[in-house]
């Protein structure tokens, strides 16, 4: 699992180059990469099941991504986008069209409920991790805009 983690770190430096992602936030991008591929690998042989590792693996890409965003003062997207690659359904939605083509009623409808299923699983790690930080940026605010000055005497 190491080495198909670090193949995937490998693959998102490639793919943090060709969409230009600046030079200082790559290694970190590509880490954020490398660490939910991982997960994706480790929460799959656990249960077995696609899209309960793309949710774990996404979420915890998402939650990386914006305490990344946080602590280099950059876009999530950066990080997000740049991450969530290795988890992203190209495979299975290339052999639904594949078995399409070939007439295989079957697979194809199993590979694209498996598709939806683990897009549906991004979406919602994504949405969940995005509510929990807007939350917590919310109560922030508050905290802040109720405080009581100190009065001066």
């Amino acid at each position: 699992m190491i080495s198909k983690a670090l193949a995937a770190f490998m693959a998102v430096l490639a793919f943090c180059v060709v969409i230009d992602v600046p030079k200082r936030y790559v290694p970190q991008a590509s880490f954020v990469g490398g660490i939910g591929w991982f997960l994706y690998l480790y929460t799959y042989n656990l249960y077995d099941k696609v899209w309960v590792a793309t949710f774990v693996s996404g979420f915890i890409i998402a939650l990386i991504s914006h305490i990344f965003a946080k602590v280099y003062k950059a876009p999530v997207t950066i990080f997000l986008i740049a991450g969530i690659i290795p988890i992203v359904p190209g495979g299975q939605m290339y052999r639904s069209v594949y078995y399409i083509l070939m007439s295989n009623a079957d697979k194809a409808e199993y590979y694209i409920r498996e598709s939806i299923q683990v897009a549906g699983a991004m979406a919602l790690a994504i949405f969940v991790t995005d509510s929990i930080f807007k939350y917590i940026r919310m109560s922030f605010k508050k905290e802040k805009k109720y405080k009581v000055p100190k009065s001066s005497k």
